[in-house]
Order: structure tokens, then C-alpha cells, then sequence
């Protein structure tokens, strides 16, 4: 079987270099980067990736783009951050000298998101807004949609949900007018979720987002990226039906980022729905489990998050 996928991803390969673009092309590009992850050659991958693109240009967005769900197994797999940061550092100065820049957008975009989940804020800030500013000038919305989400998310984290807020909704239609929409649009909403000022407006763009997304705007994989933080919210609105609703999506996408630090958030949102349920034993042991997970995976805010919800529920 993983020879065969990685055969399909090839042609996907091919059909890029023959200029055929497609979402159904696009997904088997990021096959192609998750054999890459799971053989331990995701880096080498990407360096590939960077030479081709130097001498093809015009297909740098679909190359880039196809990598997008395989890029989120780096950074939320084993790969420690300080790792991740310094080799796309690397691949950036690389492709700047090589005048490869939608390669070196990729990697800031990678070491911006590495420093937000690792708590360096300065860092992700300073990436992420470059990354941004450099995909706007290359005509990129996907590059640039991913970047706004997640400043947006550094924004949330500097105490500044207002501004998210704006990040999201102007990222929004970059998104969807992007070849990859079905990865794009449940991140953005799963972020704006966490950025409403209150449960009752988090709970309300819980509800926008499914009366938008489309079947074609849906990825098994991405999809915990939109419910996990959906179940938190319609539980701390006291919507349990709901919340129990995304908790099996949840649960569902999780068994696919096995070895991940999603796990740890399956666990925030489980103890979320416990605690709705005045079940406080339960949500107590599962904001514990959470909050080792996050500790383990290097990520400090999601873990004080955690954290600070334990003490919430009394643990």
C-alpha cells in the first residue's frame, strides 16, 4: 500500500509539472508529503521541493500548497520545536539566496507557527507577518490565509481577540477562492471560535460555520482543527447535544494524527463536555491528561490553558 501511494503521489507530481491543478491533484501532493513525514524525510522533501520550484516558479503555490496538512504532522508530531525552527530557517535563507521566495514564505510561515506553538510570540509574530506581507506580493491567498490565521492566533494569545477577529474574517475569502479550501476554511473557523469575546458568540460562529462550509470544504484530517474547539464551545454554552456532535467529529479525525499533540487537545475538549455535564472527576483527569500532553509536545500556552481549567473545575 505505501508503495502504491507513494506512485500515485508522483503522477500528482507530474500533473503539477505538466501545469494541471486541482484539489484532487493538490491531495495527492500532500500524500506525497505524508510518506515524506512518516520515513523521516519531510525536510529533505521540502529541499527537493525548493530546487524545483527555483527553476519552475509557476508552480511553486501548487507545490507548496499540496504540503500544507503534512506540514501540521511536523509540527504537532515529535520533532522538537527548537528543531523545526532552526532547519527552516535554514530553507529560508536558502530560497531568498536562490530567489526562490514562495519557498521562502513556506518556511516562514514553518518557523513562525513552530515559535507560536513554543510559546515565542516575538518570533511568530515577526515570521508570520513577513510570511504574510511576502505571499500578498506573490499572489498567493493560500500562503497568505494560512499566515493571517495564524497571527490571528498569536493576536488571541497577546490579548488582542479584536484584532484576530479582523485577521480571520479578511482571511476568510482568500481562503476559499485558494485550490485548498477544504484545509484552510475549518482552521480559520476553529480560530475564530477561540477568538469570540464570550460563550454565546462562540457558540453563534459554531453555527455560521456549518451553514458555510460545503462538502468540498471539509478534511478528515483538518477537521479536529474546527471541532475541537466547536465541542469546547457549545459545552460552555450548556449546548451538550451539540457539543457531544463535534466531539465524535473529533474524535474521529484524532485517530488519524496518532502520535500528536492533537491528542492532548481531544483531551481539553473531552473535559470540557465532562465539566458541562457536572461530571467534575472526569474533567479533572482529563484536563490533567491534556495538560501533560501539551507539557510532552513543548507547547506552554495550550498547557497554562489547560492548566488554569483544572484549577476551574477543582483538580
Amino acid at each position: 500500500m505505501p508503495r502504491a501511494a507513494a506512485a500515485a503521489a508522483e503522477d500528482a507530481q507530474q500533473l503539477i509539472l505538466a501545469g494541471q491543478e486541482s484539489w484532487k491533484v493538490l491531495d495527492l501532493v500532500s500524500l506525497q508529503g505524508l510518506l515524506a513525514h512518516r520515513s523521516g524525510r519531510w525536510f529533505d522533501r521540502m529541499r527537493l521541493e525548493l530546487r524545483r520550484t527555483r527553476d519552475q516558479p509557476e508552480i511553486a503555490n501548487a507545490i507548496f500548497d499540496g504540503h500544507l496538512c503534512a506540514t501540521e504532522f511536523v509540527l504537532y508530531g515529535p520533532t522538537p520545536y527548537d528543531e523545526v525552527i532552526e532547519t527552516a530557517a535554514d530553507l529560508k535563507a536558502t530560497a531568498r539566496r536562490s530567489g526562490a521566495l514562495r519557498a521562502a514564505g513556506f518556511a516562514a510561515v514553518l518557523i513562525g507557527e513552530a515559535a507560536l506553538l513554543s510559546g515565542d510570540l516575538d518570533l511568530a509574530d515577526r515570521e508570520l507577518t513577513e510570511a504574510m506581507d511576502l505571499h500578498r506580493d506573490l499572489g498567493s491567498p493560500a500562503g497568505e490565509a494560512l499566515s493571517m490565521q495564524r497571527l490571528a492566533e498569536v493576536r488571541i494569545a497577546q490579548g488582542a481577540p479584536e484584532v484576530a477577529t479582523d485577521l480571520l474574517q479578511r482571511a476568510l475569502p482568500l481562503a476559499r477562492a485558494s485550490m485548498v479550501a477544504n484545509h484552510l476554511m475549518q482552521r480559520i473557523f476553529g480560530t475564530l471560535v477561540v477568538a469570540a469575546p464570550d460563550p454565546v458568540q462562540a457558540r453563534i460562529v459554531v453555527d455560521r460555520a456549518e451553514s458555510i462550509l460545503g462538502w468540498d470544504e471539509t478534511c478528515p484530517f483538518c477537521a479536529v482543527m474546527l471541532a475541537v474547539p466547536a465541542a469546547i464551545a457549545c459545552a460552555e454554552a450548556s449546548d451538550l447535544d451539540h457539543a457531544q456532535r463535534h466531539l465524535a467529529v473529533a474524535e474521529v479525525s484524532a485517530v488519524l494524527w496518532e502520535g500528536t499533540s492533537w491528542l492532548a487537545a481531544l483531551d481539553e475538549a473531552r473535559a470540557a463536555v465532562a465539566a458541562a455535564t457536572g461530571d467534575a472527576h472526569e474533567a479533572a483527569a482529563r484536563f490533567a491528561t491534556a495538560v501533560t500532553g501539551f507539557e510532552r509536545a513543548g507547547q506552554p500556552l495550550d498547557a497554562d490553558r489547560c492548566r488554569q481549567a483544572l484549577v476551574g473545575v477543582g483538580g
